[in-house]
C-alpha cells in the first residue's frame, strides 16, 4: 500500500488558503459575529399626585444611543429615562428605538395609558393658553414682549438686562405642595432665569421678590450656560437650581390663605429670543 506524502510546501500553502477563507468570512457583513447585542425595553411610572406626568425608566443593555418617542410628536434623545408630562389624558404609543455599539437598532413600542390628575392644581391656566388669570408687573430694564399660546414665551434684546414677574393669587391651606413645570432651552440662550415663588404679598413693581419665598427655579449661568434642556424641572441639573427645596420643588404653607404664585423671569446681558419657553406648570397638594 502506497502513503500519499504530504510536502512541507503543500501544508503551508493549505494553511494559507484556509487562513484566508476565515479572514473573507469573517468580514462578510451577513456573518459578522455581533456580541453584546443590544436590548430595547422600558416601563412607566406615573406621578402620583400629576398623573398627566410620569417617569420612563429605561431598562435597556449594551447601547451607546437611544431615542424616544412619547406619540404625542415629542422626541427625546439626551435622557436615558426621561421624566415627561404629556399636555391631555389618553392612550399613548411610546416608542423607545435602542442602537447597540455595533450599529445594530432594537425597538420597543407599548401602549401607555395616561388619566387625569386626581389631585387639584392651583394654578389656572397652568398650560398658558391665554393671558386669562396672569398678571404682569415690570421689575427693570426695556419692556419684555410676552405670548401666550399653549406655552409662555418672552422676549428681551439682546444685549439688554430685564426682569418681569408674572404671578396669579391662590387660595392655599396650610400643607406641603409640589411644584411641577415644563423648560425648553436652547442652547444659545446665557445669562437667563424662570424662578418659581410663593409670595405671601402681590407683588411690587420694582422690587424682586426675596429669596425666602423662592420654591425652585432654573439659571443659566457660569457652568449651567449654553446647555440645551428640555424637560420637568425636577431633570434641571442640580447645580442649575436654588430654592427653599430645589432638589423636589416642594414648598410648606404653614397658615391657610392667599398667596402669590409667581415666576421670576428675565435675562441679564444677553438674548431672551424665542428659545426659551415655559408650560405645564402646576401646585398639587401632597397633604
Amino acid at each position: 500500500m502506497k502513503i500519499a506524502k504530504f510536502s512541507f510546501f503543500q501544508f503551508r500553502f493549505s494553511a494559507f488558503l484556509f487562513g484566508l477563507l476565515i479572514v473573507i468570512s469573517c468580514n462578510t457583513e451577513s456573518d459578522k459575529v455581533i456580541i453584546n447585542p443590544p436590548t430595547s425595553d422600558f416601563y412607566f411610572v406615573p406621578n402620583a399626585v400629576n398623573t398627566l406626568q410620569g417617569k420612563f425608566i429605561n431598562t435597556s443593555t449594551s447601547i451607546k444611543s437611544f431615542i424616544w418617542s412619547f406619540g404625542d410628536g415629542k422626541v427625546n434623545t439626551t435622557v436615558r429615562s426621561p421624566l415627561y408630562t404629556y399636555k391631555e389624558p389618553g392612550t399613548y404609543s411610546v416608542k423607545l428605538i435602542t442602537v447597540g455599539w455595533n450599529d445594530v437598532e432594537v425597538t420597543t413600542t407599548k401602549e401607555i395609558v395616561v388619566t387625569p390628575p386626581d389631585a387639584i392644581n392651583f394654578v389656572e391656566n397652568s398650560g398658558f393658553v391665554d393671558d386669562q388669570s396672569w398678571s404682569i408687573t415690570y421689575l427693570y430694564g426695556p419692556d419684555i414682549t410676552t405670548t401666550f399660546s399653549n406655552k409662555l414665551t418672552l422676549s428681551v434684546a439682546a444685549e439688554s438686562q430685564s426682569g418681569i414677574l408674572i404671578h396669579q393669587a391662590v387660595e392655599l391651606e396650610a400643607g406641603t405642595y409640589q411644584l411641577t413645570a415644563n423648560y425648553d432651552v436652547d442652547a444659545t440662550q446665557y445669562n437667563v432665569w424662570a424662578e418659581f415663588y410663593l409670595l405671601p404679598n402681590e407683588p411690587v413693581e420694582g422690587e424682586e421678590p426675596e429669596d425666602e419665598f423662592k420654591i425652585s427655579g432654573f439659571e443659566s449661568f457660569g457652568d449651567c450656560s449654553g446647555i440645551a434642556f428640555a424637560g420637568d424641572l425636577s431633570e434641571v441639573n442640580i447645580n442649575c437650581r436654588s430654592g427653599e427645596d430645589p432638589e423636589n420643588g416642594q414648598v410648606t404653607v404653614a397658615t391657610s390663605g392667599i398667596y402669590y404664585f409667581t415666576i421670576f423671569t428675565g435675562a441679564y446681558d444677553g438674548n431672551y429670543g424665542g428659545n426659551f419657553n415655559l408650560n405645564n406648570v402646576g401646585l398639587f397638594k401632597l397633604n
